[in-house]
């Protein structure tokens, strides 16, 4: 998923497939961090994808592959 995710992103800026599936474990995490760190619960909600009560690098791809159209 993580390799589709990629390759959409490539098509849509230009960049190399293969460099965004590699930063894409390193800024996934940072990324909902930003999001999360004013600390809105509706927001928490609409990116904990599978409803855990954990945002992780899994609810990232679900949205990011929901938001791709795969």
């Amino acid at each position: 998923m993580q390799q589709q995710v990629a390759e959409k992103a490539a098509q849509r800026n230009g960049l190399d497939a293969g460099i965004i599936q590699q930063l894409l474990p390193t800024l996934v995490p940072l990324f909902l961090s930003f999001l999360q760190s004013g600390g809105n619960p509706m927001l928490n909600k609409f990116l904990d994808a599978d409803g855990n009560r954990d945002v992780d690098i899994a609810d990232s791809i679900k949205l990011a592959s929901r938001f791709l159209g795969r």
